[in-house]
Formats: structure tokens, C-alpha cells, sequence
């Protein structure tokens, strides 16, 4: 038969104890008020991994290691890290040795080394191990004597002393082994107790057969007495076993063992007996062996099967649970009753009087007579006091009378009975004003009670104030505070009896409150203080004005006040409490509480109850005397670039280069309690303290180069670190000095280049002198050419027209000749006419001097002409030389004769002319060609 099927059989023969176990189970826990630890549940939506938590350990600087379905789970109280083996076995156990994290899966085992950032890294052993003994064996257990580390399945035991992996004979098939006042002691299956002497002998332990065939899960040494063994099994209770006698450990509670089937124990240091089970969550009994505390689904843990559990190294409790992981706080000052079936409701006032605890509730008044510190191991439940089913808002103890403040009025509470003695509805808070008269505020005013004999008795409402009053303070003589819903603060006077209200003061925005609708008033140390919702206030009495009080408001957020007694104030903030005592001692708490006015309560001198959403807590105010040290934390600096990380320490600076200038700061404080708010600022960029996530991670991105301190506050401590990025490559000292031989060389190059490029803008300049003032002489030249050949032009055609008309003037002579001959006139002899003929023929040149004038002005004229015939192709030799006298400035009398005709006709032919241009009537035509060209 193998060992799972041993272990099955016994499971089995066990069931017939389970219906009469249930029973007695249910007997004893059902209806009974279970005050426990705070508990915190992991749950896989948060550590991002399998639900199944085979094993868990704890390394020297307390970060949490846990075997898990999917690899090796690692928490540090901030952030959770998942690590799968290289063959992503299933990892049973988990223990961690010196700096070392060894792990056990089926057929591999090793261990895992952090380095400064928090990554892990694996290093196998199974290639150490002779005869490959462990290649189809599952490594379940893994435990040291302080120098060794032994490795074991149910039927092989090795043992590690750093460099090789030595094989411990065995006598069977084993269960665990355990140190037991520092000797190996192993269970064999089917033959008892042993202890191993080294590894190859071995020793039986004699009277130990009664536990042939028996699942042993623990043997612990008692703390007082530790020949005494208590040994604890599977499926047949527990035992005590001293000098070879045996007998059952706790006879109240031995079915009940049966029953819930113990997995895991151990005995902590104060002598307290922790017992994980399969069935029913976690026992823990007093040395004495009366039930402590008693966790399971019914009162916060999230699942009943305990597959491992440990105790920390500050004293408290963690267990691997077959779904998720839960932390309890074994040694915190505070129990809690968690309300889970809902059946109390939401509290809102707690009251000790008389050997009974009071709670008042959204539902009613109930009562369990059991004093503190006596309630962990009560068997009776709360009770429903008959009559106050409704909201009670207030408990208050008046002497040896108990006054209930209700939504239906008010109570007289006497035992476990109450009578009402006020209908008035909403009794928010009463005030003792004398020995024998109270004040309170409700939903419609102000209300008198008076004392008769050893009862109180309504006397009367108050008149001439309808307005709703959630709470009194007495200022002075018959003046009184009053506040209340959206009616904000007043001060207000009532008359000698009690009757009727003679005066009221409004304090508003115009008297110093900025949110005057919804305050809270409270007196610290005698004065008044006020708060708004975002601010705290102290009233000025000199000035009959409040000023914002510096100490209440030098916080990272708005907290509510409550003083409690003489000595103690309670800051509230979103996620926890801040307890200060007299001696100025703080401590957080990690509570969240309801915003009533009666959300935290003294029950006694030393102790407070919590209003709770689903129950309450009542917390023991020793651990603010207690000497505290201030948690570690750690600092690492990832860079999301190439996943790469740099480890930082508080005590020195770290220099960073520009490259860096984008990350992620995590931090971490290996505290496993409820968290409180981080609170982290980034010096010198951010001068407020900002809230952050429960992940501790802080990114920056692309921060100038500089000095930086990057502060978190954490419970009420401030932790920092420095670091420097360096300036850019661009900007160092080097690249300085480059800059200033490269400024100096630019600035000589410029110069160079400077003066290279005068020197050529001068030679271009006079070049460029030279060239206009050639092209001023060539123009001036062709201005003057111009201007002569206007002037030959003109002298030519002076001096044509001359010799014309002398050609005109000597033809008529000869005509004149001709005709005193042809008159017979003998004075001109025939010889003397042919020679007068003669010589005028001879000078009668007409033709000639007409073809050297048109020779002539077509030279003078070749350009405009020549621009002119290609331009106005249609134009004849007689229309460009009219074109050509007009430009000349002849008048129409001038020109008509060198053409031979009359003016008018010279008119016709400049019209002609124009036309053929296309030129308007009103163009005038000497001036459009002398602009021609």
C-alpha cells in the first residue's frame, strides 16, 4: 500500500466521527461572539498567482516566501513577485536558510538567491544527488538544524551542508522530519517514532507504537516542560506524550481534532499551541489549553483548509491556504468581532457598564455580558435588547444608569431591559451639564433631562429652537456650542431654567469657518476646535473668531479629531487611526471607522471600542507606551528602458547619468500589518505630500538634471533617499571646455571668413564702381551720340531742304530764262543763254541731293526705323519717313515739302498713319516716338 493510500484509508476511517464531531463543533462555536486578531486575506486577484499555497517561510530580513501551484510566490509587503522553476513544477515546499530560498518540486529542488534590486535567481541542486534518488520522488518537506538543510519525500531523506548532498538511511517510509529539542525525530508509517543519530544510523523510540499507522503532523516540545511532546495527527486527535506515557492532550476538544483533521502545528514562543487543520481554518489555545482564538470562513478567513502556517517574526501568523494566503495578527493590541452574517449590522456607539458590553447599531441595542479582556473565549452571542430595534446613535454611562440615544427617542437602560424616556426623535448626543441635568441635542431641537431620585426623567424641550443638534459642548454659564446638520456652528444662550433659548450667535465664513454648512466641534484641552471637513480651527476667544490651527492642519490629508478622556486624541483618517496620548506618543492603526461622532469610544481608562462597518473593535492602548522602532525600508530603482535596476540606500546619494532621467522608484517595508497610506513628494519639484498606491512604486519621467530627494511618509515616519542626475553629455564640463574651443575657433573662423568676404564685397564693390561708371560713360557717350545725331539729323535735313529749295529756286530762274528767250527778248544773246543754261543744269542737282537724303537719314534713323518697320510690318517707306521727321520735331509745314505736297495733304498722311498703327486720336504722335525706343 503507498503512503497517499495509507494516509486516504485513514482519512476514511475517520468520517465516523464527523457527524457527532460537526455537532459538537457547532455546539460549542455556533452563536458564540468570537473576538479575534485582525485579519488580512490575499486573495489571488492580488498576488496574481495559483490559489493553491503548499508551504511558506520567512527570510532574515522578513520578506515572505510561499510554495505555490505556479511557482515560487514572493511578497515584501508592498509588491508581489511570481518565479515558475525551469521546468514549472509544481512547488511543494519552501524554507529559507541564511540567504537562501530552497524550494522542493517533484523530482527538482535547489534554492533561490535575491539580489540587491529583489530579483531571484534559481540555482538547481539535483545534480548533486547520488544514484538519481530524488528523479521520481516529490520533495514535500524542507527544514535545517541551524547549519545543514535536509531535503525529504515520504521516502527519501537528504541532507545539504552548503557543497554536496549527503543520503540519510532511513527505517521506512516517513512523515516529516522534525527537530525536537535538537534532535532529528521522524515518524515511520508502520513502525513509530526514531531519531536519526547520523546518516547511516538510527534508533527507535520506545513506547511510540501507538502511533503505527497514524498520520503524525507535528511533535512540538512544550515550552514549560519540554520532555513533555505534544504530538498532534491527521485523523486521531492530539496527544501528550512524557516518558513514555501518552494520553490525549485536551479531552474538551479531541473530537473536534478528529473532526477538523490538524495539518500543521507549532508552539510559539509565549507557550501558545497553533493548530492549522484541513476543515475548519485555524485553533490557537493558551498554554493551559483553553481555546484563544479559533479563525475560520465564518469570521473572515477565506478558506477553511490550512495547507501551511507560520508565525513571522514579529509574532504573528501566516497561512497557506488551499485558496489564497491570510495574515494574522496575533500579538496586535486589537481584537475584532466581524459581523460577517450581518446580523449586528453597522455600529455606532460601544459601551462597557456593569459586566456587560453594550453595542449600538443601525438595527438596535444589544448586550453580551462578558467584560474585556475577556472575550475570546465567550460562548454567549449577542442579544437584541427588547424595545430599541431602530438606529441608536449614542451610548452614554451616567453614573450607574446607562442612556441609550435613539432614533425613536431615548432609553434608560437598566440590565437587559430598556425604557424609554424621551419621544422626542434622534437623541444625537447628550450632556451632562450637572449632577442632576442633561442636555441633548436631537432631530427638532434641544431637550432637558432631570434627575429624580436614582432615575432620569424627561423634563421638557427647549423652546425657541426647532433646529436639528448633533452635538453640545458647554461653553460657559448658560452658554452652549451647537452643531448640526447644514446649519453650521452657533452659540447659543438659553435662560436661567432651562426653558427656552434667549440668544443665538451664527460663526460662519465671516467669523473665520470657510465650509460653515457641516462641522464637527470637539474641546482639546479646553478649548474649542472645529472642523470643517477639509480644515481645523481653535477659537480665539480675545478676537470671538477661529484661526486655523497649525499643528491639527501640518497633515497630508484631512483627518477628523475625537479626544477621548483627558489624555488621549485620536486623529481619523480615510484608511486608519492615529492614536496620541499625553505624553505626545503616536501610533497608527490601520482601522477604518465610521464618520459619527461616536465612531471611536473609551470603554475603559486604557482601552477603546472601533465603530466598524461590519462589527467593531476593541483595541488595548499599552502598545502606545511601548518602545517602537522604526520600520525599514527598502529602495530600488527600475529602469522600464531595458528592465535593468539599481539598488539605493538612505545613506548615501547615488549619481545617476542623464540617460537615467526616467524610472520607477519602488519601495518596500517588510510589514505585513494593514498598510496605512503611503505618502511620497519629490524634492524640489513637489512641496506637498501627495498620496500614493499600496504597490509602493513611485515613476518619474524626464526629470532635468540635478539634485533630487524623493521622501515617503509612512506611520508618522519619513524615509528618503538622494540621488543626482548628471547634466546631458551637451552640457558637462567637458562639452563646456569643447564649447569654448569650438566658440573660440568659430569666432576666429567668422573673422577669417569676415574678412574674406569684405575683401570680396570691396573688390565687388569696385568692380562694381568701375562697371557703372563705364556703363555712365557709355550711356552718357550714347546720350551725347544721341543728342548729335538728333542734331545731324536735323542739320541734315536743314540743310537738305536748303539745297531743295536752291534747286527749286535756281529751276524757276531757268524758267524765268527760259521764257525771256522764248519772248524774243534780245538782250539775253543765245550764247550767253546756252551758258546760263548750262551752269544751272550743272548746279540743278534735285535727284541727287533727294537720294543723299535719304541716304543719309536712313543711317541716322537705322534703329528706330529698323524697330519700327519690324514692329508695323504694313507701314511704307514714305509712312516711316513721316514717322522718322515727326520724332525730329518738324512741323507739319516743314515736312509737307519734302514731300512734295500740300499740308493738308500731309495731314491725310499722318492720319493714315495712325490708323495703321492703331494709335488713338488723342495719342500724340511726336511724343509717342520720341519715347520709342
Amino acid at each position: 500500500m503507498t503512503n497517499f493510500a495509507l494516509i486516504s484509508c485513514q482519512m476514511m476511517r475517520s468520517l465516523r466521527f464527523f457527524i457527532l464531531g460537526a455537532f459538537l463543533i457547532l455546539l460549542h462555536f455556533w452563536g458564540s461572539a468570537q473576538h479575534i486578531p485582525d485579519l488580512i486575506n490575499y486573495k489571488v486577484s492580488e498576488y496574481k498567482a495559483h490559489n493553491q499555497n503548499w508551504a511558506v517561510s520567512q527570510s532574515p530580513d522578513g520578506w515572505m516566501y510561499f510554495a505555490n501551484t505556479d511557482g515560487l510566490l514572493v511578497f515584501n509587503g508592498n509588491q508581489w513577485q511570481k518565479y515558475a522553476l525551469p521546468e514549472h513544477n509544481i512547488i511543494r515546499a519552501v524554507y529559507c536558510h541564511l540567504d537562501r530560498v530552497y524550494t522542493g518540486a517533484y523530482g527538482a529542488f535547489g534554492y533561490w538567491v535575491r539580489d540587491a534590486c529583489g530579483h531571484h535567481s534559481y540555482t538547481s541542486l539535483a545534480h548533486l544527488v547520488p544514484n538519481k534518488l530524488l528523479d521520481k520522488e516529490e520533495v514535500w518537506h524542507i527544514t535545517s538544524d541551524g547549519k545543514d538543510v535536509y531535503f525529504q519525500s515520504f521516502s527519501v531523506l537528504l541532507r545539504y551542508d552548503g557543497q554536496a548532498i549527503h543520503h540519510v538511511k532511513l527505517p521506512g517510509s516517513i512523515m516529516f522530519l522534525q527537530f525536537v529539542n535538537g534532535n532529528k525525530i521522524i515518524l515511520c508509517i508502520d513502525s513509530g517514532l526514531y531519531e536519526i543519530i547520523d546518516d547511516n544510523n538510527h534508533r527507535k523510540i520506545a513506547h511510540t507504537d501507538f502511533f503505527i499507522g497514524k498520520t503524525v503532523t507535528a511533535i512540538l516540545p512544550q515550552v514549560q516542560d519540554t520532555a513533555s511532546w505534544l504530538i498532534t495527527t491527521a485523523s486521531d486527535g492530539v496527544f501528550m506524550m512524557k516518558n513514555g506515557v501518552i494520553k490525549p492532550w485536551n479531552t474538551r476538544f479531541q473530537n473536534h481534532f478528529i473532526v477538523s483533521q490538524i495539518n500543521k502545528c507549532f508552539i510559539t514562543d509565549q507557550g501558545q499551541t497553533v493548530m492549522g487543520t484541513i476543515r475548519d481554518g485555524i485553533l490557537v489555545f493558551d498554554p493551559n489549553g483553553s481555546l484563544l482564538y479559533h479563525f475560520n470562513t465564518s469570521n473572515g478567513l477565506q478558506n477553511n483548509t490550512v495547507l501551511a502556517i507560520l508565525q513571522d517574526r514579529d509574532g504573528d501568523l501566516w497561512a497557506s491556504l488551499d485558496k489564497g494566503i491570510s495574515h494574522v495578527g496575533l500579538h496586535s493590541p486589537a481584537l475584532v468581532y466581524k459581523d460577517v452574517s450581518g446580523k449586528l449590522g453597522t455600529v455606532y456607539s460601544i459601551l462597557q457598564a456593569n459586566n456587560t458590553l453594550y453595542i449600538g447599531t443601525n438595527q438596535g441595542l444589544y448586550y453580551h455580558t462578558t467584560s474585556y479582556p475577556d472575550y475570546s473565549n465567550e460562548k454567549q452571542d449577542f442579544k437584541l435588547i427588547k424595545g430599541t430595534q431602530g438606529h441608536v446613535w449614542q451610548l452614554l454611562a451616567v453614573g450607574n444608569a446607562v442612556i441609550c440615544g435613539h432614533n425613536e427617542g431615548t432609553f434608560s437602560i437598566k440590565g437587559h431591559t430598556a425604557e424609554k424616556i424621551s419621544s422626542v426623535t434622534g437623541g444625537w448626543f447628550t450632556l451632562p451639564i450637572a449632577d442632576n441635568i442633561m442636555l441633548q441635542g436631537t432631530y427638532t431641537g434641544l431637550v432637558v433631562f432631570k434627575k429624580k431620585g436614582n432615575e432620569w426623567i424627561f423634563s421638557n424641550k427647549i423652546g425657541q429652537y426647532p433646529d436639528p443638534v448633533k452635538k453640545v459642548i458647554h461653553q460657559s454659564g448658560n452658554k452652549f456650542w451647537v452643531a448640526g446638520p447644514n446649519t453650521g456652528l452657533r452659540l447659543i444662550t438659553i435662560n436661567h431654567d432651562f426653558s427656552k433659548v434667549e440668544n443665538v450667535v451664527n460663526y460662519g465664513k465671516n467669523l473665520g469657518i470657510r465650509n460653515e454648512q457641516n462641522v464637527e466641534i470637539n474641546l482639546l484641552n479646553d478649548k474649542l476646535m472645529v472642523f470643517d471637513g477639509m480644515y481645523h480651527y481653535s477659537y480665539d476667544e480675545t478676537k470671538d473668531r477661529f484661526v486655523l490651527d497649525p499643528e491639527l492642519n501640518a497633515t497630508t490629508e484631512p483627518s477628523q479629531i475625537r479626544v477621548l478622556g483627558d489624555t488621549l486624541l485620536t486623529k481619523i483618517y480615510s484608511d486608519h487611526l492615529v492614536f496620541i496620548n499625553q505624553a505626545g506618543q503616536k501610533r497608527n492603526f490601520p482601522f477604518i471607522v465610521n464618520k459619527d461622532y461616536h465612531n471611536i469610544c473609551l470603554i475603559d481608562s486604557n482601552t477603546v471600542g472601533l465603530c466598524l462597518s461590519e462589527g467593531y473593535a476593541i483595541v488595548n492602548l499599552d502598545f502606545l507606551s511601548k518602545p517602537t522602532q522604526k520600520a525599514d525600508m527598502v529602495f530600488s530603482l527600475v529602469w522600464p528602458s531595458d528592465g535593468s535596476c539599481t539598488p539605493v540606500s538612505e545613506r548615501e546619494k547615488i549619481q545617476l547619468p542623464y540617460s537615467r532621467n526616467s524610472g520607477i522608484i519602488y519601495f518596500h517595508t517588510p510589514e505585513f500589518k494593514l498598510h496605512s497610506t503611503y505618502f511620497s513628494r519629490l524634492k524640489p519639484l513637489d512641496t506637498l505630500w501627495n498620496p500614493i498606491g499600496g504597490d509602493g512604486k513611485f515613476a518619474f519621467n524626464h526629470l532635468p538634471y540635478g539634485n533630487y530627494t524623493f521622501e515617503v511618509k509612512y506611520n508618522n515616519d519619513v524615509y528618503k533617499i538622494e540621488f543626482e542626475i548628471a547634466a546631458p553629455w551637451y552640457l558637462s564640463k567637458w562639452a563646456f571646455l569643447l564649447y569654448a574651443f569650438l566658440t573660440i575657433v568659430l569666432i576666429w573662423w567668422m573673422k577669417l571668413m569676415f574678412d574674406r568676404q569684405l575683401t570680396r564685397q570691396k573688390l565687388r564693390l569696385e568692380q562694381e564702381n568701375v562697371r557703372m561708371l563705364r556703363e555712365r560713360m557709355i550711356e552718357m557717350e550714347n546720350d551725347r551720340l544721341y543728342q548729335d545725331n538728333i542734331a545731324k539729323s536735323k542739320d541734315l535735313a536743314n540743310a537738305t531742304m536748303h539745297l531743295i529749295q536752291k534747286n527749286e529756286l535756281i529751276q524757276e530762274i531757268k524758267d524765268e530764262l527760259i521764257q525771256i528767250r522764248k519772248s524774243g527778248d534780245q538782250t539775253l544773246t543765245a550764247h550767253d543763254f546756252r551758258n546760263m543754261m548750262n551752269q544751272i543744269n550743272e548746279n540743278l542737282t534735285v535727284q541727287d541731293d533727294k537720294n543723299l537724303f535719304d541716304a543719309n537719314f536712313e543711317e541716322v534713323h537705322a534703329d528706330f526705323l529698323g524697330k519700327l518697320k519690324k514692329e508695323y510690318t504694313q507701314l511704307t517707306a514714305d509712312d516711316l519717313k513721316l514717322a522718322a521727321y515727326i520724332r525730329m520735331n518738324l512741323s507739319s509745314k516743314e515736312i509737307a515739302p519734302l514731300f512734295n505736297i500740300s499740308i493738308r495733304g500731309l495731314e491725310n498722311k499722318r492720319y493714315r498713319l495712325r490708323k495703321k498703327m492703331n494709335l488713338p486720336m488723342d495719342t500724340n504722335l511726336t511724343d509717342f516716338f520720341e519715347n520709342y525706343l
